[in-house]
């Protein structure tokens, strides 16, 4: 009985062997094959009896097969863009047509191109693998949120790339870097031929910059920035003398020849701040010589010491320009300055100071052309500009006003229509040389042009752009006018040219015009128990009842593995160890067929026995 029951265990030696002979050449096959998991053969003992006294029964031997599917095999590159390998657990979601009947497959397998298929809309393209598997994943809206459940495999869709896909991007936020030179003469509009207030009008810029912008639908778009430097909008008054002022200037002319030469001495008038102080001057000959503290004026030098010790030497800064004008500012930004002649006619008249009245009132009282400390009514568009950081004594020589231009936004209108101004507004400079702007509620020095965008073509539903400017980067300095930095971030109409896929799992559509849309994301999908899995074709698995659910993960989310792109997973299947396993089989297999022929033989000679 027993030699009998020997056969039978090497019977089952032979059939283990077989057994494991046919996992080895497989592997080996596949050794190759992206995103293949070896298969081992694990072996177990069959016991038929046990007791310590019991007569010994031969037994038999038992052959399992185990997938390494949590080894991780070598990571090659590739170069393609959409190839991707994960590197630590989890799998690709999959299936082997595009039928919402089809069960989700999971494979390693990353090696993704795409493939057109035929439908009924169409030809579409498809992003499938090598083993002819639709990669799925969450589509994604415009702001990259994912639409659908994000838990579910319901919420998975395929890949689809449309070779047609184009793509062109609103300015939504551009950037405006540049030094306006603090070199520049600046412009009095009170001293103009004809005198006026802000906001300027008909005036040169001292400086202009384009910045290109786009709308919806990727048609470009050109608005013009003009610089200019300004007195500034708080109350000042300027000189109109016949001759250009000079610092040496005395005012008391024995001849009555000079540019100054209608002053008498004794002349008196009177500058009252509304903020602040009010003082009178007396204009002397050369020979009694100035006296600052007593407000004994007898050259232009000596007036302007005296104005800027106005009160307590903070509240008027006088200066000459460049075009030899006396100007007087108010450092107080909603101060009103008022003129009095209190001796003679020293303010108006033949070779006098000949200060230009108020262009609004015709009067020795001037107001603040704007009230730029509210951020409200200092030019048309002041409140899409950035409000000031500094209201209580900004620096007086700093201001500029800037304007935007675009073209004529009506079709009608003829080719060599002037430029429509659509913004205009005063920013400031601090003494050293920062812009002088305070940060809204969200932390950016920017020009808001959301609230009320603007429209290149009224005649069309195109053309309507809603951007912020930042001007964090302008600054002033006494070097020439240049341009760091004047960029957005909109683009024209681009095509598609490549297809990707980056380490966060998002596939991403690439343009012609240097943008890329992020079109889906991929989910990295986890089993508790991925060696229960169930081997199908093309080294895919499918759900058992011990594998436990699919649970979808981001790249490098929780136990998911992360993403290795333009690279696939190799064969985690080692060639020596395979041949060694190999050998040992085959030397058990010898081994098991020489017991055969051993117990052939007993049997043999048994029968030869007689009574």
């Amino acid at each position: 009985m027993s030699l009998f029951g020997s056969l039978s265990t090497s019977a089952s030696a032979l059939q283990a062997q077989s057994q494991s002979t046919a996992a080895i050449s497989t592997n080996i096959a596949n050794v190759g094959t992206v995103g293949y998991k070896r298969t081992d053969t694990v072996f177990s003992d069959l016991v038929s009896s046990d007791g310590r006294f019991a007569a010994f029964t031969p037994a038999a031997v038992k052959a399992s097969a185990h997938q390494r599917v949590g080894v991780q095999g070598a990571i090659q590159q590739t170069g393609t863009s959409t190839d991707a390998a994960i590197v630590g657990n989890g799998f690709f979601a999959v299936k082997n047509s595009l039928s919402d009947a089809e069960q989700f497959s999971y494979t390693r397998n990353g090696n993704f191109s795409p493939a057109v298929v035929t439908d009924a809309i169409g030809e579409q393209a498809y992003l499938r693998n090598s083993a002819g598997y639709f990669l799925y994943g969450w589509a994604l809206d415009q702001d990259g949120g994912i639409i659908g459940s994000q838990t579910t495999l319901d919420g998975l869709q395929p890949v689809q790339i449309s070779p047609d896909l184009t793509l062109a991007r609103a300015t939504t936020q551009a950037t405006m870097s540049l030094n306006l030179d603090a070199r520049e003469a600046f412009y009095d509009p009170h001293a103009a031929t004809t005198p006026q207030e802000l906001p300027v009008t008909n005036l040169a810029s001292n400086f202009t910059r384009a910045l290109e912008v786009f709308d919806s639908n990727g048609n470009s778009y050109d608005v013009d920035f003009q610089f200019r430097r300004i007195v500034g909008p708080m109350a000042h008054f300027s000189s109109f003398t016949d001759s250009p002022l000079e610092l040496d200037d005395t005012f008391i002319d024995p001849n009555g020849d000079g540019p100054l030469g209608g002053l008498a001495d004794g002349d008196q008038f009177s500058i009252a701040l509304s903020t602040g102080a009010t003082e009178t001057y007396t204009f002397v000959d050369e020979a009694t010589g100035n006296d600052i503290a007593n407000n004994q004026i007898a050259d232009v030098n000596g007036l302007i010491m005296a104005i800027n010790a106005h009160g307590d030497g903070t509240q008027l800064t006088a200066t000459i320009s460049q075009t030899g004008k006396l100007v007087v500012r108010s450092n107080d930004l909603t101060g009103t300055l008022t003129l009095n002649e209190v001796t003679g006619t020293p303010l108006s008249g033949l070779n006098t100071l000949n200060i230009v009245q108020d262009p609004g009132d015709n009067d020795y009282v001037y107001e603040p052309e704007a009230d730029i400390t509210a951020n409200g009514t200092a030019n048309p568009n002041q409140s899409t500009f950035p409000a000031l950081a500094n209201t209580t004594d900004p620096n007086p020589f700093g201001w500029w006003e800037v304007s935007l231009f675009i073209d004529d936004p009506d079709p009608l209108a003829a080719d060599d229509a002037p430029p429509v101004e659509v913004s205009k507004a005063l920013i400031n400079f601090n003494a050293d040389g920062t812009l002088n702007a305070a940060a809204n509620a969200d932390g950016n020095i920017e020009i808001d042009l959301t609230t009320t965008p603007i429209d290149f073509d009224l005649g069309s539903d195109d053309g309507l752009v809603a951007f912020n400017v930042d001007l964090s980067g302008m600054r002033q300095f006494s070097s020439s006018y240049n341009v760091f930095n004047a960029e957005q971030n909109g683009a024209d109409l681009g095509l598609l040219t490549d297809v990707q896929i980056d380490s966060d799992g998002l596939v991403q559509a690439v343009f012609s015009n240097g943008l890329q849309a992020d079109l889906y994301r991929l989910p990295i999908i986890t089993f508790n128990s991925p060696e229960d899995l169930q081997a199908v074709d093309g080294t895919a698995f499918t759900q058992t009842g011990t594998s436990g659910i699919p649970t979808l993960n981001f790249a490098g989310q929780g136990s998911a593995g992360t993403l290795d792109t333009a690279s696939v997973e190799q064969s985690n299947v080692e060639l020596a160890t395979e041949f060694s396993k190999l050998i040992v089989t085959q030397r058990s297999y010898s081994a098991s067929s020489r017991v055969i022929s051993t117990i052939d033989e007993m049997t043999s000679d048994l029968a030869r026995l007689k009574l």
